[in-house]
């Protein structure tokens, strides 16, 4: 077996979370609503999932679709095995 490092199986990924606010309303309630998101999962540990560094838009505006606007929020993930 050895020591565990030997042993190890590192998973990693990103969870994207995306906030639809109604178009027009501006950018302000999608990006409290996506920290709200953010905030449920930051220094977390479920299930082996280890939630990390978190982002807000990561450095891009929100994308409009028909009637909403999107605002994409982002949180790194680890699991060790």
């Amino acid at each position: 077996a050895g020591a565990r490092d030997d042993n190890l199986w590192r998973e990693h990924g990103t969870l994207d979370m995306h906030v639809m606010v109604p178009k027009g309303t501006g950018s302000r309630d999608g990006r409290d609503k996506a920290g709200q998101l953010i905030d449920l999962f930051r220094g977390q540990d479920l299930s082996g999932l280890t939630f990390l560094e978190a982002s807000i838009g990561e450095g891009q505006p929100g994308r409009p679709f028909a009637n909403y606007w999107a605002m994409t929020a982002s949180i790194s993930w680890r699991r060790d095995q």
